[in-house]
C-alpha cells in the first residue's frame, strides 16, 4: 500500500487535531510500506517544509520529523552528522532568491530542525544511556545560528533551556559526569559566543538552581570574581545587580578587569512580548529559592556541595546567604524604575515597564508585603503622565494598567491595602491619584479592599493629613479622606450589618468625623479647623443616612453612638467642644440623656424578653439626632426636645388612648419639620420613624399630609405652612395676590404641562390627542395671566417692604423710648408734653457718667440693630426676592415629593386599610393644580400602581353610600378635567372604589342592588357625555373601562 501524499498537506493545517492525525496516520503507513524509498522521500519532505512561511507547516512538519528521525536510526539510516549536513543542503536548495524573507525562512526551518533533534525519542534514549555528544553538538549549532540575527536569537535559547529542563540536565549534573560535562560545554559556548552577560545568557543560567550555580561556573573554569562572568557565580546576588540593571536596559557591561565595555549583541527590532529571562528572574527575586546558608567547597580533585561548616585546611569554602541575594525592590529601583521609566527613556521602553510591571503585579506568587516595592517614583510618574491626557502616546498601556491594578484589587483583596498606600502614602503617593490619571483607580481600589483590612485602611487614611504641614493642604487630605470613607460606606452598603466585624470599621470612621465636627484641639489647631469642621457634618450625615437602618451589636442606634463618642470626649482635657452651652440649654442636654439612657435600657430590656423594639429604636433616633442638631449649634431643636419628651411620655406613661393619639399627631409635626429640610439623612430619619407610627395613623393625620399637597407651590404657601411670624399679612390682601405669585412662579419656570402622564392602554390615540390640545390651550392661558400678573406681584413686594420699614421704625422708637426712660404707646409713638420735657431734662442733668456711657452704648446697640434690620428688608429687592420665591418653590416641590413618599410607604404597609381610598381625591387634586412635571407623574403613580392595586376591607356596618358619592365625585371631576393625566386619575380611582365596593358589600343578596347603583352612576355620566358636546372633557375609555370590567366579571361567573 502506498504512502498518502495527503498526509504532508494536512500537517500543515492551522488544526491541531488535524496535525497530529496527519503524523500519525504518516509514521503507520510508512511503517506498513517498510520501503526504503518512502522513508527518504518523508525524510526529505519533512525537511524542506521546515523552510516553510507558514508557521503552522513548521509546527506540524518538525513535529512529524522528530517521529521519523527515531524511526530512521531504528533501521540503521540515520547519523546525527548526516542529520545537520542534510538540514543545511536541504533547506538551502528549497529558495532561489536571496534576500531577507528567504533568510527568515531558512533561519527558521534550521531552528526547527534540530528542535526536531532535540525533541526526538532518539535523543531521549541517547540522554539516558549517558550519550550527551548529540546534545553538546545540537546546543553548539543553535547558539552559532543565534548569532546570525539577533530576531531568532531569543526563540533559540529557549529551544535550549526547554531542552534542559526537559531532560533534567541541570538538576542531575552534580549526578551524573556526562550532564555535567554536557552543561560545562554549553556554558563555555554561550561565554565564548559573547552571551553570558545578555538576556539570553541569563535565561540559560537562571535555569540553574541557585545553589549549583556556582558550582557550574567553577567547573566551566570561570572566574567568579572576574568582569566578564555573573560574581559569584549567580545573576541573583547582589553584587551583580547594576549589571543586571545594564541587561535589562541592553546596555554595554563592563569589564572590571581590564576597564573594557563588553557590548551586548545587537538586538532585533522591539516587541511588546517581555523576554522569558526577565519573567524567572523576577519570579525567583520574589520567591527567595535559598532558605539555609550554603556553603560551597573546592579542593585540587573534586568539587561538591556541603551544608554546613567547613572541614579540612585543603578546601576553600565560599559562603552564599540570604543576605546577599537581591531584593525585589533594589532590582525592580535599579533595572526598570530607573532604566525603563527614566526621563530619557524611550516609548518603547516605557512600554516594556508597564508589561512587566502587568506581569508581577498579577503573579499569585507577589505576596502583599513586597506589592509597594513596584510602585516606584518614576513609574507613577509616568502613569500619571500618560494616563492623564487620551493624547499621549502611551495612554492606552497606561489605562490598561490602571485596569489591572483594579482588577487585582478585586482578585486579591489582600493587595487592596497594600496598593492603596502605594499609590497615596508620599512622598512616592500622592492623594491627587485620581484626579491627577483622570480615573476612579484609589475609589475603587478602596471598594475593593477585604473585610478584615478595613479598619487598617480607616487607621491609614485618618494619619495621611498628619503628613501635610500647609494648612491648605491638610484640608484638602482631610477632605479627601471624608470623601473616600463615604465611598467606602457606600460600597459595603450591601454588606454592612451582616456581622459585628464588619462593622467595627465603620465606627473607627465615625469616630474621626466626630472629632472634626464638634470638637477643637489646640495642641493639633490645623487638623481640626473651623473650615473642614464644616464639611466633615455633612460627610457625616450623609454616612449616616446609608447606615441609618443598620443595626449596632449594642442595640442602639448609630446616632446614639456618636452621642456616646461626643460624651466621652468631652471628658477629654486635650479636646474642646466647638459650640459652648448656657445653663438653660445645658439643662434641657442633661435632661434629653437621662431620657435617651432610659430609651437604652428598655431597647436592652425589649430585646431579652423577645419584644418589638421598633417604636423605641425611633425615639433613641429622634432624642439622639436632636442631640446630634443641639451640638452643631442649632437652637431650634430645644423646641424639639420639649416636643419630643411629650410625646414619649405620653406613648409610654399615658392613661388612655387619646395620649397615644396626641403623641402621634406630635411626632408627625415633628416628622414633618425634618421632611422640609435639604437633607437625605433627615428625610430617612422621618421616614423610618415613619414607619415605626404607621399602625396609629388616623384619618386627621393623613388630612395633615393632604392639606400640604394641596398647598400652593408658591413662597406663600410655604409661609401658610409654617405660619412664619417674619412675614405680614398685607391689608386688603385677596387670593388674587396668592394666585399672582404662583403666577410669577410659572412664568419664571416655564408654563404647566400635562406631566407628561402615559394615557391607559385602553385610550384611544384621538382622545389622547385631543387631551394634549386642551392641555396647551389650558397652559397658554395660564402663560398670558403669568405675564400680566408679574407687574402686580413687584408692586406687591414693594408694598410690603414699606411695610417692613415701618415696622423696623416703630420697633426701633419702643427702644429708644425705653432705654431714655419716655413713655410710649404699643404702637411706637412717643408724644412729649411740658411737665415730660421738665423731668427728662432733670434725669439727664442728674446722670453720673457711668450711667451716660450706659445710654450711649445702648443707644449704639439699638441704632446698629435698626441698620442691620433696614439693611435685611431693602437687601430683599429685586434679583433677591425672585431667588427667594424660587428657593421657596423647590422646597415645596421637595416637601411634596416626601409626604408622597410618606403616603406610599403608608399603602404599602396598611394595603387593606380603608384610609387608602382618602387618598384619592386629595391625589386627584394635586395632579390638577400642580404646576411640577415630577410630582403630577409621582402622584399618579402612587394612585395608579400602588392605591388601585390594594384589597382594601372596608368596615360593613357604615353601609356603601358614601363612597357611591365618592365616585360621583369623580365623575364630576373628570366633567371639567383639562389634562389627559388627571382624567386617567379620574377613571382609575371611579374603577377601584367600584371594584372595591363590590368586593365588600355586593355579595349574595345584596350583589343586584349594589350593581345598579354603581352602573346608574356610569349612565348618568354617559348621558350628560353624550349631550353636552364639547363641554364635557370625560374621555371614551371611562366608559369602555367599566364595560370592559362588567364583561370580565360576567365571564368569570358563567
Amino acid at each position: 500500500m502506498p504512502v498518502s501524499k495527503d498526509h504532508y498537506y494536512r500537517l500543515a493545517s492551522e488544526i491541531e487535531q488535524e496535525r497530529i492525525e496527519a503524523a500519525v496516520a504518516l509514521v503507520d503507513e510508512l511503517n506498513a510500506a517498510n520501503s526504503d524509498a518512502d522513508w527518504s522521500y518523508a525524510y526529505d519532505r519533512l525537511i524542506k517544509g521546515l523552510s516553510s512561511t507558514r508557521a503552522a507547516a513548521r509546527i506540524g512538519f518538525s513535529m512529524c520529523l522528530g517521529e521519523i528521525i527515531s524511526l530512521m536510526e531504528e533501521r540503521d539510516m540515520f547519523t546525527t552528522h548526516e542529520f545537520f549536513r542534510d538540514l543545511d543542503s536541504k533547506l538551502a536548495s528549497t529558495t532561489s532568491k536571496n534576500n531577507g524573507r528567504s533568510e527568515r525562512a531558512l533561519l527558521f526551518g534550521r531552528l526547527f530542525g534540530l528542535q526536531a533533534l532535540l525533541n526526538s525519542e532518539f535523543m531521549r534514549k541517547s540522554l539516558e544511556n549517558g550519550a550527551t555528544e548529540t546534545l553538546i553538538e545540537i546546543n553548539k549549532e543553535l547558539i552559532f545560528l543565534s548569532l546570525a540575527k539577533p530576531w531568532i536569537r531569543e526563540a533559540v535559547f529557549f529551544a535550549i533551556q526547554q531542552a534542559l529542563v526537559r531532560y533534567h540536565i541541570v538538576s542531575q549534573s552534580v549526578a551524573i559526569p556526562a550532564f555535567e560535562r554536557a552543561l560545562s560545554q554549553l556554558l563555555v559556548q554561550i561565554h565564548e559566543a559573547g552571551l553570558t552577560l545578555s538576556t539570553e545568557g541569563l535565561l540559560i543560567y537562571l535555569t540553574i538552581p541557585a545553589a549549583l550555580r556556582p558550582i557550574a561556573g567553577e567547573r566551566a573554569g570561570f572566574d567568579l570574581q572576574g568582569g566578564s562572568f555573573w560574581k559569584g557565580g549567580d545573576p541573583t546576588l547582589r553584587p551583580n545587580l547594576q549589571i543586571l540593571a545594564k541587561i535589562l536596559k541592553e546596555a554595554p557591561v563592563e569589564n572590571s578587569e581590564d576597564g573594557e565595555k563588553t557590548a551586548q549583541k545587537q538586538k532585533s527590532n522591539w516587541t511588546t512580548a517581555i523576554p522569558h529571562s526577565w519573567k524567572l528572574l523576577f519570579a525567583e527575586t520574589i520567591a527567595g529559592d535559598i532558605e539555609d546558608d550554603v556553603e560551597i567547597f573546592q579542593d585540587e580533585n573534586s568539587k561538591k556541595r556541603k551544608k554546613g561548616s567547613s572541614k579540612g585546611s585543603n578546601k576553600k569554602a565560599k559562603k552564599v546567604t540570604v543576605t546577599e541575594k537581591i531584593k525585589l525592590h533594589e532590582l525592580w529601583t535599579a533595572g526598570v524604575d530607573q532604566q525603563l521609566f527614566a526621563l530619557s527613556a524611550s516609548p518603547e521602553r516605557k512600554f516594556t515597564g508597564f508589561e512587566l510591571f502587568r506581569f508581577l503585579i498579577q503573579s499569585p506568587q507577589l505576596p502583599p508585603d513586597q506589592v509597594n516595592a513596584i510602585f516606584s517614583p518614576n513609574f507613577l510618574r509616568t502613569l500619571i503622565n500618560q494616563s492623564a491626557k487620551q493624547d499621549r502616546t502611551l495612554n492606552k498601556i497606561s489605562e490598561l494598567v490602571l485596569k489591572t491594578i483594579v482588577q487585582v484589587s478585586s482578585e486579591f483583596p489582600k493587595k487592596a491595602f497594600p496598593i492603596l498606600k502605594a499609590l497615596l502614602s508620599k512622598p512616592v503617593g500622592t492623594i491627587n491619584f485620581d484626579r491627577l490619571s483622570k480615573s476612579r483607580t484609589v475609589e475603587q481600589i478602596v471598594n475593593s479592599t477585604d473585610d478584615d483590612d478595613l479598619v487598617d485602611v480607616i487607621s491609614f487614611l485618618t494619619e495621611l493629613s498628619s503628613q501635610e504641614k500647609l494648612m491648605e493642604d491638610i484640608v484638602k487630605c482631610q477632605n479627601f479622606v471624608l470623601d473616600t470613607m463615604l465611598h467606602l460606606v457606600r460600597s459595603k452598603k450591601q454588606h454592612l450589618g451582616k456581622t459585628d466585624q464588619n462593622n467595627g470599621w465603620l465606627v473607627v470612621c465615625l469616630d474621626y468625623i466626630v472629632k472634626l465636627v464638634f470638637f477643637k484641639a489646640e495642641k493639633y489647631s490645623d487638623l481640626y479647623s473651623d473650615k473642614i469642621a464644616k464639611i466633615s457634618q455633612d460627610r457625616m450625615t450623609s454616612i449616616l443616612s446609608e447606615i441609618l437602618h443598620l443595626q449596632r451589636k449594642d442595640d442602639i442606634s448609630w446616632t446614639s453612638g456618636i452621642i456616646q463618642t461626643i460624651e466621652k470626649l468631652a471628658q477629654d482635657p486635650g479636646f474642646v467642644l466647638r459650640t459652648s452651652f448656657d445653663e438653660e440649654i445645658e439643662e434641657f442636654k442633661s435632661d434629653s440623656m437621662k431620657t435617651l439612657s432610659s430609651i437604652w435600657l428598655l431597647i436592652k430590656d425589649a430585646k431579652t424578653k423577645g419584644l418589638d423594639t421598633k417604636l423605641l429604636m425611633s425615639f433613641d433616633l429622634l432624642f439622639s439626632s436632636t442631640l446630634l442638631q443641639l451640638y452643631s449649634g442649632d437652637a431650634e431643636s430645644v423646641g424639639i426636645f420639649q416636643e419630643l419628651q411629650v410625646a414619649y411620655e405620653k406613648v409610654f406613661a399615658g392613661e388612655d388612648e387619646s395620649d397615644k393619639e396626641e403623641a402621634t399627631g406630635i411626632l408627625l409635626d415633628i416628622l414633618l419639620s425634618f421632611l422640609t429640610q435639604h437633607s437625605v439623612f433627615m428625610k430617612k430619619l422621618a421616614m423610618t420613624v415613619w414607619e415605626s407610627i404607621l399602625g396609629d395613623i388616623s384619618e386627621s393625620n393623613l388630612e395633615v399630609l393632604y392639606e400640604i399637597l394641596l398647598t400652593k407651590e408658591n413662597k406663600q404657601g410655604l409661609d401658610k405652612i409654617f405660619n412664619s411670624d417674619e412675614q405680614f399679612e398685607l391689608e386688603g390682601s385677596s387670593d388674587d395676590g396668592e394666585s399672582s405669585d404662583e403666577d410669577e412662579h410659572d412664568h419664571d419656570h416655564g408654563p404647566g404641562h400635562d406631566h407628561g402622564h402615559s394615557s391607559d392602554n385602553e385610550d384611544d390615540d384621538e382622545d389622547e390627542d385631543e387631551d394634549q390640545s386642551d392641555s396647551s390651550t389650558d397652559n397658554s392661558e395660564k402663560n398670558a395671566q403669568s405675564d400680566s400678573d408679574v407687574s402686580d406681584s413687584e408692586s406687591q413686594d414693594d408694598l410690603k417692604t414699606e411695610v417692613l420699614i415701618e415696622e423696623v421704625d416703630r420697633k426701633t422708637n419702643v427702644a429708644l423710648a425705653e432705654a431714655l426712660g419716655i413713655p410710649a404707646s404699643a404702637d411706637g409713638e412717643v408724644k412729649f408734653d411740658s411737665s415730660d420735657d421738665s423731668d427728662v431734662e432733670s434725669d439727664v442733668e442728674s446722670m453720673s457718667d457711668e450711667q451716660m456711657m450706659a445710654i450711649d452704648s445702648q443707644l449704639s446697640i439699638i441704632f446698629k440693630e435698626r441698620q442691620n434690620a433696614l439693611s435685611s428688608v431693602q437687601s430683599k429687592s429685586g434679583n433677591a426676592r425672585k431667588l427667594e420665591v424660587q428657593d421657596a418653590k423647590k422646597t415645596m416641590v421637595m416637601f411634596k415629593s416626601r409626604i408622597l413618599d410618606l403616603l406610599e410607604q403608608f399603602v404599602d404597609s396598611q394595603s387593606e386599610s380603608s384610609l387608602n381610598l382618602t387618598m384619592l381625591s386629595p391625589l386627584i387634586d394635586l395632579i390638577s393644580l400642580t404646576q411640577e412635571k415630577t410630582i403630577g407623574e409621582k402622584a399618579h403613580k402612587l394612585l395608579k400602581m400602588k392605591i388601585c392595586k390594594t384589597k382594601i376591607i372596608l368596615d360593613q356596618s357604615s353601609g356603601y353610600e358614601s363612597y357611591i358619592e365618592l365616585m360621583q365625585k369623580f365623575q364630576d371631576k373628570a366633567e371639567k378635567s383639562a389634562l389627559g393625566a388627571h382624567s386617567n386619575a379620574c377613571n382609575q380611582s371611579c374603577i377601584f372604589v367600584a371594584k372595591t365596593v363590590m368586593k365588600n358589600f355586593g355579595v349574595g343578596e345584596n350583589e343586584e342592588s349594589v350593581l345598579e347603583k354603581l352602573i346608574a352612576i356610569y349612565s348618568l355620566s354617559l348621558k350628560k357625555w353624550s349631550i353636552s358636546g364639547s363641554s364635557s372633557k370625560i374621555q371614551p375609555s371611562v366608559y369602555f373601562d367599566f364595560i370592559n370590567w362588567l364583561s370580565s366579571r360576567r365571564s368569570h361567573r358563567g
